[in-house]
């Protein structure tokens, strides 16, 4: 009887056990991107959108790219065709939509620091147009689980704690900033018929001193809208593994894997 945890299970089915599963004869084709040279059919499988220049590879009912080496003399473990077929059957699951997920929730206590706060606010509001990256997630619960499968768990929570801090340039001292208004259209006259106001840098060249109007900005770091997407995909990922072994854990046992 072998004993493995459930991220363990899952990364020796897609890593050496279903990369032994032919190719699908019609369609079966993934867009992946991996290193030049890169030999292993697991890392091409996962790494799609994540590294180098993109290749195209043939890609069996399961996502994985199949090792041509190992096809028509050694077949995947039963146990491992389970799990293949439970991590298909995520992509069926129906989680919460990015408006019903709270990926910010540990953050909300920067809600009650006076310079965070709008910050955050924005941060989610910026979070609607990352929706795009959310449903794709979603959407695709199994190719999520190869590619953690093999480039390792998500960090999720271990993004380090998020504050608000000066923004600062590249000698490490605070920038001032400033807003002038600046001509944005003309009419055929040459005239100015609108403006616009921008933001520029607010300190004045010839004195080295900041305009009398200048401020300083805060940004909030690590960036919470990055650590939302993370902690989001830690949570999927954390739940589909769940999902995953009450599915084949059955089947699993029965083929001396537990």
């Amino acid at each position: 009887m072998r004993t493995l945890t459930m991220e363990a299970g899952v990364e020796w089915a897609v890593r050496h056990e279903l990369p032994k599963q032919a190719a699908e004869t019609v369609g079966g084709w993934i867009r992946a991107s991996a290193p030049n040279g890169c030999a292993s059919p697991a890392l091409a499988s996962a790494v799609a959108g994540e590294l180098g220049a993109a290749i195209s590879a043939p890609a069996n009912r399961y996502g994985v790219v199949p090792d041509l080496g190992a096809l028509g003399r050694l077949e995947p473990h039963p146990a491992a065709l389970a799990i293949g077929e439970a991590m298909l059957g995520l992509d069926a699951v129906t989680p919460a939509s990015m408006d019903e997920w709270d990926a910010f929730e540990d953050l909300d206590g920067l809600a009650h620091d006076p310079i965070a706060a709008p910050l955050l606010e924005q941060a989610k509001r910026d979070a609607r147009g990352q929706a795009g990256a959310f449903a794709r997630m979603i959407g695709a619960l199994s190719g999520l689980m190869v590619k953690r499968a093999v480039l390792g768990a998500p960090r999720g929570w271990d993004c380090g704690e998020v504050s608000a801090r000066l923004i600062t340039g590249a000698n490490g001292k605070p920038l001032w900033f400033r807003k002038v208004t600046r001509p944005a259209a003309w009419n055929m006259r040459g005239e100015v018929t609108a403006t616009c106001e921008v933001e520029v840098d607010g300190r004045n060249d010839k004195t080295q001193r900041p305009h009398d109007n200048a401020y300083r900005k805060h940004e909030l770091t690590p960036d919470p809208l990055t650590v939302a997407l993370a902690r989001a995909e830690w949570q999927l990922w954390r739940a589909a593994l769940d999902v995953i072994w009450e599915d084949a854990y059955d089947e699993a046992l029965a083929h001396g894997v537990k």
